[in-house]
């Protein structure tokens, strides 16, 4: 009876020790899919192109602007600064490099990248209005900061007025 009993008990032994095992490898078997799923997932998070405001913002709005502002070309420049300046320059056809900067040849506008609650937006910058509040050659001053920031208009009838404000120049039709 005691030989019995050590057999059942040897046997109850194993046969845990097999759903160990087999439990185990099935652990295994998971982790292994769930790292292959994890490394995929990796790799499709390499490829994510990331939505630059320049590409997905400014170049669509730049290409608006052309069909306004006829016979002209744009050019999407920055960002620069500590404000994250980017401007569209919309330059006249047919203008040599030296007469670039020439009667309204480019009329420009720029624009600083804004977050609120992670998400980001723009904001124009009015060059009509100098605050003055940094000195010539401050770091303020060197990055634009007296000019203020304005909200970008609603409809973009009044960002066309907005940019036309902005380039206005004595006797110059833009």
């Amino acid at each position: 009876m005691n030989k019995m009993k050590l057999q059942e008990i040897q046997k109850g032994y194993q046969r845990k020790q097999r759903l160990y095992r087999t439990k185990e490898k099935n652990f295994d078997k998971q982790i292994e899919n769930t790292e292959e799923v994890l490394e995929s997932l990796k790799n499709a998070k390499s490829k994510l192109t990331y939505p630059h405001h320049h590409d997905n913002y400014l170049k669509p709005l730049a290409l608006e602007l052309e069909k306004v502002f006829k016979n002209r070309s744009y050019s999407i420049l920055g960002p620069f600064g500590l404000n994250c300046e980017s401007s569209i320059w919309l330059t006249r056809n047919g203008v040599k490099e030296k007469d670039k900067f020439e009667n309204n040849n480019i009329i420009s506008i720029t624009f600083r990248l804004r977050h609120k609650d992670n998400e980001p937006y723009l904001v124009l910058v009015d060059h009509l209005k100098n605050t003055g509040t940094y000195q010539k050659g401050s770091l303020g001053e060197a990055n634009g900061d007296n000019y203020p920031s304005v909200d970008m208009p609603e409809t973009f009838e009044k960002l066309v007025k907005f940019v036309r404000r902005q380039n206005r120049k004595k006797n110059a039709k833009i």
